[in-house]
């Protein structure tokens, strides 16, 4: 072998030693580095695999767990029931109340004269004047049997009213809600045998509901005193009496409401069980909308003409929760706004209850249980949409009542100018009656100095005289 090989045997024989100590090095380093983890590892206590759970045990477990999430549970269910859901609801309710409710079709404008077969333009509460005493607003849903009966007896009265009073005057508004049956025709014939001064036909384009046809004839009329009755005849026409005179006690610079009412002490009402017991639950939901009134769905309601007028324009729901809603109104409006006249602060629109003679009458349409839940709604949504000011109550400034007002106030005001003027005529009146007493004795007084001075001229004149005759007889005598 040459001298190079030997030289590069010995470089790698030297390279693979080296390599050998690196690895040596290494393990005996990992070797010192595990002795010293189980080291470690013994000083630590030992721990036990966990046994297996039994079935019995693991169903001890869940309650614990239900326990824990059951109070985040009913919280959140509190939030969404009462905050959140409220408010979707009020938010969706904001942007579906109609701005011009009602709304109207235009064939509900007029109504027909069935004796020339012409239209005429229907009058306006808020807009034109009272032409007759009473106005009785009849909704009417299917009555083709019921409603004839309920116009006798109503008719009977009210011709006999007429004829002992000849300023009662009077008229019935029917409000037929889209019914399916003969009850346009039945109310058609009634105006063709009565005229339609006394028997009007307002027939709805569309179904809307017994609110919303009670509104819509009420906008519509003419009387001074407006009345809402039934199509059922369950109260009595000749209770309107009562009516009449409790509104004569109560009208305050002519607004007022009279309810008839089932629960007062007068009161003689025929119900079944059902509907009674209905009516105690239905009255504990009202309590917290409208208060101090026993008896908010008597379908026989008085209505001064300005009150109506305030109230009507108003009402948004269509359904039998209506009453609630208008009687609601009513206790949130103060007649201070109305009127300059003196009133003590906050004064609403006076209502009392009137007890009358009421009749459950068969043949009713009303699925009890189906309304009542209906109408528990209802009433929630008024108190709701109320109380976030959703739904706002709207006056109508009676234009000639303000312009009477200030009429008043001018002649009041002219009065006293003239009273004024009067006053001070009669000031001056003698004032110159001195002026001229002064200068009549100045004049006396001018005239009396006037005689004295020529008096004592003639006196002094006379002296001289005397003197100079006197002196002339001096004279003589001295030369005498």
């Amino acid at each position: 072998m040459s001298e190079n090989e030997k030289v590069k045997e010995v470089e790698e024989v030297e390279e693979v030693e080296e390599v050998e100590e690196v690895q040596v090095f290494d393990e005996n380093v990992i070797v010192q580095e595990a002795d010293e983890f189980d080291k470690k590892a013994n000083d630590l206590p030992k721990r036990t695999k966990p046994k297996a759970k039994t079935q019995r045990q693991q169903k001890k477990e869940i309650p614990k767990i239900r326990k824990n999430i059951a109070p985040s549970l009913i919280l959140y269910t509190i939030i969404f029931y009462f905050v959140i859901l409220p408010g979707l609801y009020l938010g969706i309710q904001h942007y579906r109340t109609p701005k011009g409710w009602p709304t109207w079709d235009q064939s509900e404008l007029s109504f027909k004269n069935p004796s020339d077969n012409q239209y005429y333009k229907f009058p306006s509460l808020g807009e034109d004047p009272a032409t007759v005493f009473l106005s009785i607003i009849v909704p009417a849903l299917n009555e083709e049997k019921r409603l004839p009966k309920m116009f006798q007896d109503a008719y009977r009265y009210l011709e006999e009213k007429e004829k002992i009073d000849p300023e009662f005057t009077w008229e019935i508004i029917f409000v037929d809600d889209h019914s399916t049956d003969k009850t346009r025709d039945v109310i058609m014939k009634l105006a063709e045998e009565h005229t339609t001064n006394k028997i009007r036909l307002l027939s709805l384009a569309k179904w809307c509901g017994k609110g919303c046809a009670l509104q819509k004839g009420m906008l519509k009329a003419r009387g001074k005193y407006l009345l809402i009755d039934d199509a059922d005849g369950a109260s009595k026409m000749h209770d309107l009496d009562r009516l009449l005179a409790k509104m004569k006690e109560i009208e305050t610079e002519g607004f007022g409401i009279a309810l008839g009412s089932r629960t007062q002490t007068d009161a003689v009402a025929e119900r079944s069980v059902i509907r009674k017991f209905l009516m105690d639950a239905f009255h504990m939901l009202v309590s917290m909308v409208v208060h101090h009134i026993e008896d908010t769905q008597c379908g026989f309601k008085l209505f001064s003409r300005e009150a109506a007028k305030q109230i009507m324009p108003n009402i948004k729901i269509r359904g039998f929760a209506m009453d609630v809603e208008m009687l609601y109104i009513a206790q949130h409006i103060y007649i201070n706004d109305f009127t300059s006249n003196y009133y003590k602060k906050n004064t609403h629109i006076p209502i009392a209850e009137v007890g009358i003679v009421w009749n459950e009458i068969p043949g009713s349409k009303v699925n009890l249980l189906k309304s009542s839940i209906k109408m528990g709604f209802d009433i929630i949504n008024i108190k709701l949409n109320y109380l976030f000011d959703i739904w706002e109550i709207n006056l109508i400034k009676d234009q000639s009542r303000i312009v009477k007002e200030k009429i008043e106030k001018e002649i009041e005001i002219d009065k006293e100018i003239e009273n004024g003027d009067e006053i001070k005529e009669e000031i001056d009146d003698k004032e110159r009656v001195k002026e001229e007493n002064e200068q009549d004795l100045n004049q006396n007084n001018n005239s009396n100095g006037k005689e004295k001075g020529e008096e004592e001229k003639e006196i002094e004149e006379r002296k001289e005289e005397k003197e100079q005759e006197k002196v002339i007889k001096n004279e003589k005598k001295g030369e005498i």
